[in-house]
């Protein structure tokens, strides 16, 4: 018997058994009992993840053994997948990650990902191949973007640039897991960008803000509450500072992220509010959902409108429950 492995990891089998033939029922018994044990033993374990740097230093993850290559074996401690819809490369520029901060980080695209297919139906049809640069200080991250003909706008902890595919970030020295949180959020970008042509600021940006705080526990998805947003969103609302949400559906992208720049960020706050508010109930995730697919299919219609056909009542019956959303108690949301 010779066992071929092919590029893609699936095991071929080609037995060769001589010309002569089996003369009687236990012979033929043998065979086949070898046979099955040799092709059951002969299967690798697919759980098994190894890390490696190349010649550039960046960090690399797989499931093979390369032959030549110093590769360490990790225990990525988390629920069994067949996730595998993305390519990852994390190139740690000064080298400040711990090998646990590393498994962070794939743990982290892969339920953003994961959350993106299974829970938007967001059908990723193919593999978005995702390059992460990571640096130590915000002067060091600030003098790439510029190399890259890119402004940091105010505030910023991190972006991709859509023109490589990559994203972009600095260590947080005060609270270094806020750094992780921006990572999942530029991936939530990354697949946007991908895959749809256009979706409006809002929309775009408030799931961003709500993968920051995402985890999947025994494989349930989580989402940790986003105070930040919560106090931001919730101020302005009880000072009367907040728009409608008929208004606010209908900001355009450009005058969004002209607000992002100018360094306000109230924006910001409102769309991972309202998309937070979506995400927490039936009807709220089916709207979004067709909101997507509608914005997929090149609809370039403001949300307002959108909303009025889409759900059941309109925005009307949208704007109660927002006004009743914030001024709620901010908890964890089990989705």
């Amino acid at each position: 018997m010779r066992l071929i492995k092919g590029w893609d990891d699936e095991l071929k089998t080609e037995a060769r058994i001589g010309k002569g033939t089996v003369k009687n029922r236990s012979d033929t018994f043998f065979v086949v009992l070898i046979f099955c044990l040799l092709l059951c033993f002969s299967f690798p374990v697919f759980s098994e993840i190894y890390s490696w740097k190349d010649e550039y230093g960046n960090t690399h993850f797989g499931d093979k053994v390369l032959e030549g290559t110093e590769q360490k074996k990790v225990d990525l401690k988390v629920q069994e997948s067949e996730w595998e819809k993305y390519l990852i490369k994390v190139n740690d520029v000064d080298n400040i990650l711990t090998d646990k901060e590393l498994l962070q980080i794939r743990r982290d695209v892969g339920a953003v990902y994961q959350f993106f297919d299974e829970k938007l139906y967001f059908d990723i049809y193919k593999t978005i191949p995702i390059s992460i640069r990571l640096y130590k200080t915000q002067e060091s991250y600030n003098n790439y973007l510029e190399s890259m003909g890119s402004k940091n706008k105010k505030g910023s902890r991190g972006i991709y640039l859509t023109r490589n595919n990559e994203v972009v970030v600095f260590i947080n020295k005060k609270y270094r897991l806020r750094t992780f949180w921006t990572i999942k959020h530029e991936i939530a970008h990354a697949i946007v960008a991908s895959l749809i042509p256009f979706v409006p600021a809002w929309l775009n940006e408030g799931l961003a803000e709500n993968m920051e705080s995402l985890e999947v526990m025994e494989g349930i998805f989580i989402l940790h509450p986003h105070n930040e947003n919560y106090r931001s969103a919730s101020r302005r609302y009880r000072h009367g500072e907040i728009l409608n949400l008929t208004e606010f559906l209908s900001v355009k992208s450009a005058d969004y992220y002209k607000n992002m720049k100018d360094g306000q960020n109230s924006y910001q706050a409102y769309a991972g509010e309202l998309v937070r508010m979506l995400l927490s109930s039936e009807t709220g995730k089916s709207l979004m959902r067709r909101l997507i697919h509608t914005y997929k299919r090149g609809s370039r219609a403001y949300s307002s409108y959108l909303v009025d056909d889409l759900y059941v009542g309109g925005t009307a019956l949208l704007q109660q429950k927002w006004d009743e959303w914030l001024i709620r108690p901010s908890e964890k949301l089990r989705l």
